[in-house]
């Protein structure tokens, strides 16, 4: 819910910014309407990049699922050594590193990394259909003024 109220605004406030520093030029052409279609301020817009974005996080994440991981680990502890203990220090150190790779598993990993990376085209493909409607509504609703 958070989520959609920060993005309503910050809608909200490219709208305004935009609408603050744009002129319309006097004589409204078709050609300059259409410059527009691509500007990032709308929701449309906005909403298909973060999408992409997403897609693309995944295609890294795939990636990454069968490289080596390396994990690093330290811990520092002060401690009252019992009276009858031999070793009476009062401070313990220790540190771990951990290193893995997936050896095999069965084509997992290509098929995940494949999976990502069609749905990153497709969301690519739909960021196209996005600025294509956007278009034809600008075209259609300037046609509509003019007739």
């Amino acid at each position: 819910m958070m989520r959609v109220i920060v993005s309503m605004v910050t809608l909200l406030l490219c709208a305004m910014a935009r609408a603050d520093d744009s002129l319309l030029p006097d004589p409204l052409t078709l050609d300059f309407a259409l410059s527009q279609a691509s500007i990032e301020s709308h929701h449309q817009i906005i909403q298909a990049a973060a999408t992409l974005e997403q897609a693309q996080s995944q295609v890294y994440l795939a990636r990454a699922a069968s490289e080596w991981q390396a994990k690093f680990e330290m811990r520092a502890s002060v401690l009252e050594p019992s009276p009858l203990a031999f070793d009476q220090s009062t401070e313990e150190f220790s540190s771990s590193l951990h290193i893995e790779k997936i050896l095999y598993d069965f084509g997992r990993s290509d098929l995940l990394q494949q999976s990502a990376d069609l749905q990153r085209d497709s969301v690519q493909a739909y960021m196209s259909y996005v600025l294509a409607q956007r278009r034809l509504d600008i075209t259609r609703l300037f046609l509509t003024v003019l007739l």
